[in-house]
């Protein structure tokens, strides 16, 4: 065989879509908005105030108040009050934060004691809440069928974020059969009436046509009415789709501007898209900013990123020793292209003693995982007997199964493994296939070796030769 060629490309990944948690947690925005006391919704804060020195009722209401401004020591005592007296809504919101330990030490067992009080009482987001703690095992074991008892009664009643929640049990299978069509229902019903979450995971049913019909369209409404409401997971969905030109014309500023809002929240996602959106716009010094905040939360894709971003000098010194540390953590995070980008400096001895031993197990882990490119690295390391003992089989076998995978170098190698006889019976009908093939995926190389081949083949082999191209083709691509 004449020519290996190593390629290392930035495995900037395929970003997904995200369904968001606040589904099934007491939610970013304080428990029980639904609070009983609606004749006092219209009382002014000096007013309500006042009230609340002598009447349980408004206590309830100054303390939601307060509680939804932050204000949480001053709401505590407010709903510490109300709450002894039985006011539903002054339990759950004083619940609340017992649960979350805002302005009191976390009691997580006296917080499931209220929500039960006020559920019974007729609290919907008591019920609610009281499901995510059956759901997640706060102040008892998990019991995912009781979680969707509660949520169902609070979504029955016509609770937004009991509908949300009964949602996502239906399109996880928690406590329920998996169920994507009831879960598209549930969903629609509380994005109907405004519920952010539910505007975003329906939006991921409707792009990919789960539970209901698939419609971008669609999908790129229920996303904006979700970002539009500073749901971050919404907001990336958005950016998602606007990248894409998902039922929308692409516009990758405006996506860049969404994943912004987002990651500017934390989202984590978000983070890492808005890193690789400045990485490919030629802005390296502002893609590790955000690569950075993604990989300090454990991202393991920003790790990798930043891993290459070293190696490569983009926007930094070049620094391979730092590339080894950012692609050890992305790989013990379990990330396939890690694995690959760690192996490859083993390989070389950039930034670590040079170890073909540990480069071929690196590859191995990652080709365990169907990575076309370290398979293509691991069949060259048995051609040359590197790190692992000698085998032109075990080397074609890794080359076919990276082509097959439509790793262009793998079909260059594949096509001189048939020419040469290396590995596999010569054939140079076969090896004239393979080089066709890597011609057709960008491979100069493969060109200069398939002109010299077509050179010393006969007419018969020639024909034989484009019939194998054709049935190569639509194995591989599925293509005529």
């Amino acid at each position: 065989m004449k020519h290996r060629a190593v390629s290392l490309k930035l495995f900037l990944l395929c970003l997904t879509l995200f369904f968001s948690g606040s589904a099934v947690r007491v939610g970013a925005a304080p428990a029980s908005m639904d609070v009983e006391v609606i004749s006092y919704g219209a009382r002014d804060d000096a007013t309500l105030e006042r009230e609340s020195r002598t009447d349980p009722n408004a206590q309830a209401e100054w303390g939601r108040r307060l509680l939804i401004r932050g204000r949480y020591a001053e709401a505590l005592p407010l709903l510490a009050k109300a709450s002894e007296l039985r006011i539903p809504s002054a339990m759950t919101n004083y619940a609340f934060l017992l649960v979350n330990g805002f302005g009191v030490m976390k009691n997580i067992p006296k917080a499931r004691g209220l929500f039960t009080k006020a559920a019974e009482m007729g609290s919907v987001a008591a019920m609610n809440n009281l499901g995510w703690m059956h759901q997640n095992g706060h102040g008892g074991p998990v019991d995912h069928s009781a979680a969707v008892s509660w949520y169902r009664r609070a979504a029955t009643l016509g609770y937004a974020p009991g509908q949300a929640s009964l949602a996502y049990m239906y399109e996880n299978g928690l406590g329920v059969p998996r169920n994507q069509a009831e879960s598209a229902a549930w969903y629609a019903k509380a994005a109907e009436q405004g519920n952010a979450t539910a505007q975003n995971n329906l939006g991921v049913l409707c792009l990919k046509g789960e539970g209901t019909a698939a419609d971008h369209a669609a999908a790129f409404r229920w996303f904006q009415k979700a970002a539009e409401q500073g749901d971050p997971a919404g907001q990336y969905n958005l950016g998602y789709v606007l990248e894409r030109g998902m039922g929308v014309p692409a516009d990758a500023k405006s996506a860049s501007l969404w994943y912004e809002k987002s990651a500017i929240q934390g989202y984590v996602p978000a983070q890492y898209a808005l890193g690789s959106f400045f990485h490919t716009a030629g802005e390296p010094s502002k893609a590790l900013v955000w690569f950075q905040k993604a990989a300090d939360k454990g991202n393991a894709y920003a790790l990798n990123s930043l891993g290459i971003m070293h190696q490569n000098g983009e926007g930094v010194d070049a620094n391979a020793t730092k590339a080894v540390f950012y692609y050890s953590r992305a790989s013990e995070a379990g990330l396939t292209e890690a694995f690959y980008n760690l192996g490859y400096l083993y390989e070389n001895g950039l930034g670590v003693p040079k170890d073909a031993a540990k480069a071929a197990s690196l590859y191995s882990q990652a080709a365990g995982k169907g990575n076309p490119s370290a398979l293509y690295a691991l069949g060259w390391l048995y051609h040359d007997g590197s790190g692992v003992p000698c085998d032109k089989s075990k080397a074609v076998e890794c080359f076919l199964k990276a082509a097959e995978l439509g790793h262009p170098l793998s079909l260059t190698s594949m096509g001189q493994a048939c020419e040469s006889g290396t590995g596999v019976p010569k054939n140079c009908v076969r090896a004239y296939a393979w080089y066709c093939l890597a011609v057709e995926n960008g491979q100069r190389q493969a060109s200069r070796f398939l002109d010299a081949l077509r050179r010393e083949m006969d007419p018969r082999q020639l024909s034989e030769a484009e019939t194998m191209l054709r049935e190569m083709r639509q194995r591989l691509h599925g293509e005529s």
